[in-house]
Parts: structure tokens; C-alpha cells; sequence
């Protein structure tokens, strides 16, 4: 058994720029495994001219591989949002990275530049609705 995390990746934007970045993804895959793994876990919406592409990985080992692809999409995202200039572009393409470890300290946030920050972390207490008091 080894080191485990539950990952969010969330990319957003008009679609032909996710689409874009998610081509590149694909592309960068490694083709026996994390393709796979990418393309099962891959959940999509379109909304008021927004794209939207989540993957969740729970309880899996986030090895530097896959690290690698999320510092990728990072780095994809930021160069086609450089490379239009600001007062031209009439779009957003926003990537967020969301990791929780096994260890109470382990936990990743990362986003890019244009994210709306809907990716968090959280700590709550949660009492059920049907808690019945001793009297």
C-alpha cells in the first residue's frame, strides 16, 4: 500500500481554448495508463458559452507523472492567456489544481491567473439531520 490523495483538476474557459488545452493534454498522456485514467474520469459541461472539464481522482497515488501533467496544463493556460493581449481578449481560460493527502499538513491549492478560486479545501463539522438528543 502507498502514499494516497484525493485531486481535483478543474479547467474552464470558452470552448475552443479548453478544447485546446485538453487536445494538449491528450496528447501528453502517456498512452497505456494515464490516458485511460484521464479520459474515465473526465466529466464535461457547457454553459452560457463556457466549457467546463473536471477530472477527480480519489484515493490515488499522485505520483511525479502526473504532477507534471497538471504543471503542464498550468503552464498551457498561461501562455494562450499571454499570448492575446489584454485589451483583445474576449474570453477566460482558468485552470485549478486541488490536492488532499493522507497527512493532515498534505494538502496542494493551486490556481492560474483568470481562476474564479471554486476549488477549496475544507474542514467541517457535519451533525446529522436526524441526531436525536439525550435528555
Amino acid at each position: 500500500m502507498g502514499y494516497r490523495s484525493c485531486v481535483a483538476l478543474l479547467l474552464y474557459g470558452t470552448p475552443d481554448k479548453v478544447d485546446m488545452v485538453d487536445n494538449m493534454l491528450i496528447q501528453r498522456l502517456d498512452p497505456e495508463y494515464d490516458r485511460a485514467l484521464f479520459e474515465r474520469l473526465k466529466q464535461m459541461r457547457d454553459e452560457e458559452g463556457e466549457r467546463t472539464i473536471l477530472w477527480t481522482f480519489d484515493d490515488i497515488k499522485w505520483y511525479s507523472d502526473l504532477d507534471s501533467y497538471k504543471d503542464d496544463m498550468f503552464r498551457w493556460v498561461d501562455d494562450i492567456n499571454e499570448a492575446v493581449p489584454e485589451q483583445e481578449r474576449n474570453f477566460k481560460l482558468a485552470v485549478e489544481f486541488v490536492r488532499v493527502g493522507e497527512e493532515y499538513e498534505d494538502n496542494e491549492v493551486a490556481y492560474s491567473i483568470y481562476a474564479d478560486n471554486t476549488l477549496c479545501i475544507s474542514r467541517k463539522i457535519e451533525i446529522p439531520n436526524n441526531f436525536e438528543w439525550r435528555t
